[in-house]
């Protein structure tokens, strides 16, 4: 993704008028993550309140150290909460003064066909994982795992393998761009950095192939 420094009232701006099209990702540093819905947003005050989770949610610690993804149709703005309160069934909080806001990528994204899923296997300093591909672009993966692979934003992993349109791609390495869990299970965002040329250009082969028959990017998966 393209991203750029803007400030947070500018950016807030924005959001208020789309207040029903917003989402609000909130994670701890404990990696736990709740995802909320827009109640009110106040730009020049960097406040934004949201609808506090209920039902058998676990109820939101103030205390804890949060950050706040924000998403808006193709917009997603990340920032660090200055402080929260926690109230009348809404969760309040005021973010830092300026937001780093990433635009989408200029590569198709495409999800992983439930029916014939892909697997994605690679290795950690200490053991060796499998995760479900959610989506995939030139730019790297998003993973589905069902136990905490223990890994942190920036970190490396290693002999990553997987197979589309019954095609082996192995790549080295890649870097580690988030890690969250949500409801007892992990996704796990693996950046490709340094793809060889021979990979990306079959890589977007495949992304042309799909786009030209028009599957709604589907991937169909042979072994």
């Amino acid at each position: 993704m393209d991203s750029v420094r803007k400030q947070t009232e500018d950016l807030l701006s924005k959001f208020k008028s789309g207040c029903d099209r917003c989402e609000c990702f909130l994670i701890n540093e404990e990696r736990v993550m709740y995802v909320l819905k827009v109640h009110k947003v106040s730009p020049r005050d960097g406040q934004v309140e949201l609808i506090a989770p209920g039902g058998r949610n676990r109820p939101i610690d103030p205390e804890a150290k949060w950050h706040a993804t924000l998403k808006m149709e193709g917009d997603v703005a990340r920032l660090e909460v200055e402080e929260m309160q926690v109230a009348d069934g809404k969760v309040r909080v005021r973010l830092q003064p300026d937001v780093i806001v990433f635009h989408p990528r200029s590569t198709v994204r495409m999800n992983a066909e439930s029916r014939s899923p892909v697997f994605v296997n690679f290795e950690t300093a200490n053991f060796a994982l499998e995760g479900e591909m959610l989506d995939f672009s030139l730019g790297g993966a998003r993973l589905f795992l069902v136990s905490d692979p223990e890994l942190k934003q920036g970190e490396f992993v290693y002999k990553v393998k997987f197979y589309l349109k019954g095609r082996r791609y192995y790549l080295a390495t890649a870097r580690v761009a988030h890690v969250e869990q949500c409801r007892g299970n992990w996704t796990l965002g693996l950046a490709f950095d340094d793809v060889p040329d021979v990979i990306e250009d079959d890589l977007k082969g495949i992304i042309d192939e799909l786009n030209e028959k028009k599957m709604d990017y589907f991937i169909s998966v042979d072994g």
